[in-house]
């Protein structure tokens, strides 16, 4: 009997967890705006407009979801930021870089799907403080193939989102990126990343803090690929 009490009462706390994910996942975060000077960092298209700010799609960001993940996809360079001069890797006729945050044994080494180690593995990432990497995808072109959506923001914005993603490279002394490989057949490279991954911090929390840098509205709870996509009001 103690025992059904027992399970009972962990069901009902692992239900009421996944209700109050579920619940903040589609409640836009600008409910409770993080501010930065005078505009709150998650603020939406309205909120701009509101404040007189005249955001176009010189300066744009945009986020894209593959299944679970999350990742962000900017132009190589424009008026505010070159990667060319950050990044060594050769680009030439590539025109985007997707940047994405997560698990390093995951990114490295891929269980393949459905299978034991893929929900072993899954289970351990979440549970664990886990070593995170950053995967930069190389785009030729706009990759409009994936489920995308696309924001115009300030260049002060910009440059912010800018600002994180390059944090998020783990450095040497003389603050280069620290590679950790390179597959130029697929067009992407991985690099050694600052913070941990578990489930307080995944993929998509990632994701979210950049947008909210750049003033994109995101989820109070970011954990899921779909809050995040939600929140996004693409206008280019």
């Amino acid at each position: 009997m103690q025992l059904q009490k027992f399970l009972a009462f962990a069901a009902g706390g692992v239900l009421s967890v996944y209700l109050l994910l579920q619940l903040g996942s589609v409640i836009p975060g600008s409910v409770i705006p993080e501010r930065e000077g005078n505009l709150p960092l998650a603020a939406t298209r309205s909120d701009r407009s509101q404040v007189g700010s005249q955001a176009s799609c010189q300066y744009k960001v945009c986020a894209a979801r593959f299944g679970i993940h999350t990742n962000i996809i900017v132009p190589v360079a424009n008026s505010a930021d070159d990667w060319r001069q950050y990044l060594t890797l050769p680009l030439t006729d590539e025109q985007y870089l997707g940047f994405g945050w997560g698990e390093r044994d995951w990114y490295l080494n891929p269980p393949p799907d459905h299978s034991f180690s893929y929900y072993l593995r899954g289970l351990r990432s979440l549970l664990l403080l886990n070593q995170a990497a950053l995967r930069v995808q190389r785009h030729d072109r706009f990759p409009s193939q994936y489920e995308i959506r696309c924001v115009g923001v300030e260049r002060s914005e910009y440059l912010a989102l800018m600002d994180y993603i390059q944090r998020s490279f783990r450095r040497t002394v003389e603050g280069k990126p620290i590679p950790i490989r390179e597959d130029s057949d697929a067009g992407t490279a991985f690099y050694q990343a600052t913070g941990r991954y578990s489930f307080l911090h995944n993929s998509n929390h990632w994701t979210a803090g950049g947008l909210r840098r750049a003033g994109i509205n995101t989820p109070i709870w970011a954990g899921f690929s779909e809050a995040v996509m939600r929140q996004i009001q693409p206008d280019c």
